[in-house]
């Protein structure tokens, strides 16, 4: 640097070409901005020379300001300054993102059992043969649930989608891994965008044969609202890996019923 014509400049080496003016070949040097020292002459400077160009970015607005000044941390001095252009920050700024709310108790319960606080969901169809023997494509879904603590899952297959094969699939589960204390599950509703096959899942369920049937054993079974996928996201994250699963081994072959 050498002071020059009152001000601090930067030496160049084309400092004697006839073609350069004297200020581009010898920029005024201007102090850096950071959050502890805005200095308001640079930040004049930038933001003017930003206003001209049109609202132009970071490293455009630096080799235009670098034509008569340099600022010490030329880079991180720009975009300190800059971040205050409302014109910009309309663009570039990302929306507010909604905040995650707080695990229901069932799903941090520290002293639950395996299965004790479960979420369930019907999928399918998936397509098999009756047997060996007789190869008739049938059409059947699977019924899993999911424990809402340690993400455990157990499957059960429907040879039908009503209400009377969902409840003989519950009543398994029910005798292999016990009753549950908490049954959360959809409603239907999530469905209604699907195809066909997905609308007719659990509107072929009477939710009132379900109630008397889990009042009994007093498990307290809750729906999710409808159109709310997310609510019940700990077991449909699972429908789609089992899914997953079932392609990669099975592939295009049709299994048999036992199977």
């Amino acid at each position: 640097p050498k002071f020059s014509e009152g001000f601090l400049r930067m030496d160049s080496r084309i400092g004697d070409a006839a073609h350069i003016d004297y200020d581009e070949a010898n920029p005024i040097i201007l102090p850096s901005i950071s959050s502890k020292n805005e200095h308001s002459l640079t930040i004049m400077k930038i933001q003017s020379i930003h206003n001209h160009s049109l609202h132009v970015g970071p490293w455009t607005t630096l080799s235009l300001v670098r034509q008569n000044f340099w600022i010490m941390k030329g880079y991180a001095s720009i975009r300190n300054a800059l971040a205050n252009c409302n014109i910009c920050g309309k663009f570039k700024r990302k929306p507010f993102s909604q905040k995650m709310a707080k695990l229901p108790s069932q799903r941090i319960d520290k002293d639950a059992t395996v299965f004790q606080h479960i979420g369930c969901d019907l999928a399918g169809p998936l397509y098999c043969w009756f047997s060996k023997k007789v190869k008739t494509e049938v059409k059947v879904y699977f019924l899993i649930f999911s424990c809402s603590v340690s993400r455990n899952i157990h499957l059960e297959l429907l040879e039908e989608c009503d209400t009377h094969s969902f409840l003989n699939a519950f009543r398994s589960f029910c005798g292999q891994v016990g009753t549950p204390l908490t049954v959360n599950s959809d409603n239907g509703g999530i469905f209604k965008k699907g195809n066909k096959e997905l609308q007719n899942l659990w509107k072929n369920i009477d939710p009132k044969m379900i109630q008397e049937r889990v009042l009994s054993d007093k498990i307290r079974w809750s729906f999710n609202t409808p159109l709310m996928p997310n609510a019940g996201g700990h077991f449909e994250r699972l429908i789609s890996n089992v899914k997953t699963l079932i392609k990669k081994n099975c592939g295009r072959r049709n299994l048999t019923h036992n199977q």
